[in-house]
């Protein structure tokens, strides 16, 4: 306070910045409590998991080859006319697969046959495919080998089965005695039942 005059101006910014402030730890406080209910995560799992699957089974996703038999002739013969090269894992990780593989396929013209489920924990040096193809199988190889990515933890990005299996443990905690919510169980069980009905729509026959 300079020769006895009260600064009103910065005592009113102040005032008025600690009301903002206030009431931004209001909304914060809200939004936790909200987040942390049952029934608002449930929504959330079952979000992520109908929207990996429309992901990954899009609506023009192509269909069955028009001669199945012919298609898997080809196959046959192509593992037949020489042995595979084993694509194995340079480290341990949940896996999953980078659409890169798709082109590099398709460029080269070959064929990979998928030994581990996208999701699933492998170890080091654990087979993950096997390659039959026309050029260099180690060059190609590396490169796909580089493709199939490897995390310390499972995601929801290509993982159908992981948001499926969090609505199960919810339903399972709901269930113990210790929590004795069956309601939450239900609400569970309903997102899981709405998210394989989708599924069955869009990627019936295929694996997740």
């Amino acid at each position: 306070m300079a020769g006895g005059r009260v600064p009103e101006l910065a005592i009113a910014v102040a005032l008025c910045l600690a009301v903002v402030t206030f009431g931004f730890f209001i909304a914060f406080i809200h939004d936790i409590v909200n987040a942390l209910q049952a029934s608002d995560l449930i929504q959330r799992i079952a979000a992520d998991a109908q929207g990996t699957i429309r992901r990954r089974y899009p609506d023009d996703l192509g269909g069955e080859p028009e001669d199945m038999a012919a298609a898997q002739a080809a196959v046959h013969a192509t593992e037949r006319a020489s042995d595979p090269c084993e694509l194995r894992s340079p480290r341990a990780g949940y896996l999953a697969v980078h659409p890169d593989v798709i082109g590099e396929l398709s460029s080269s013209d070959a064929l990979l046959q998928q030994k581990v489920m996208i999701g699933d924990f492998v170890v080091t040096g654990q087979l993950l495919a096997c390659l039959w193809c026309r050029e260099d199988p180690d060059d190609l190889g590396e490169r796909l080998t580089a493709a199939f990515e490897l995390s310390y933890e499972r995601t929801v990005v290509q993982d159908v089965a992981f948001p499926v299996r969090q609505l199960a443990d919810v339903a399972l905690k709901g269930l113990s005695p210790s929590l004795n919510d069956p309601t939450t169980a239900e609400n569970a069980m309903n997102s899981v039942a709405e998210t394989l009905v989708l599924f069955a729509e869009r990627g019936a026959g295929m694996p997740i």
